[in-house]
């Protein structure tokens, strides 16, 4: 997908009057007229770039447009490398004490690395019997965790399966 901008002349076709920012040049937020604008932009060797032609008048950057591109993508890159991911540790209703320190120490990795942690203990067939220890053993896991998370909201069945999510502390 690539982005379009509008610039320089093509600004001119639609707009009488702009709005002009630049950190190059310390102009914030003066009213020029579409030439005035072009022809600063000209002399300093930069691009008029349009940002928003829903304001009246409408808003526009005076940058080099390869700079401004550059800048969008980056800003782009960093917004998508702060998404959150979740990750999943399903736990058993008869888990050892060894086991659950191994998952235990997994989820306390993801919750530092800034990622939320799924906890699903499972029950199959006659399991569904031993509900109490599930909710039980994920209590105690849970509450293993406090020092590095918060519970997302309290663990709760839905069909076969306990699960709740921790997310960590800041």
């Amino acid at each position: 997908m690539k982005i379009t901008h509008t610039l320089n002349k093509a600004i001119l076709d639609n707009h009488k009057t702009v709005r002009v920012s630049s950190n190059e040049l310390d102009i914030k937020g003066q009213v020029l007229s579409t030439d005035a604008a072009i022809k600063l932009a000209n002399d300093n060797e930069m691009d008029l770039i349009l940002v928003s032609d829903k304001a009246t008048p409408c808003i526009c950057i005076i940058q080099e447009y390869t700079k401004y591109i550059y800048e969008q993508k980056k800003k782009a890159k960093e917004n998508k490398s702060n998404v959150q991911k979740i990750k999943e540790i399903q736990l058993s209703y008869n888990i050892g004490i060894n086991d659950i320190n191994v998952k235990r120490k997994n989820a306390e990795s993801f919750l530092k690395d800034g990622d939320k942690v799924k906890c699903i203990i499972k029950l199959k067939g006659r399991e569904m019997k031993f509900k109490d220890k599930a909710q039980e053993v994920l209590l105690q896991f849970i509450t293993s965790l406090e020092s590095h998370s918060k519970c997302e909201y309290v663990p709760k069945m839905e069909g076969n399966k306990y699960h709740t999510i921790l997310i960590p502390k800041k």
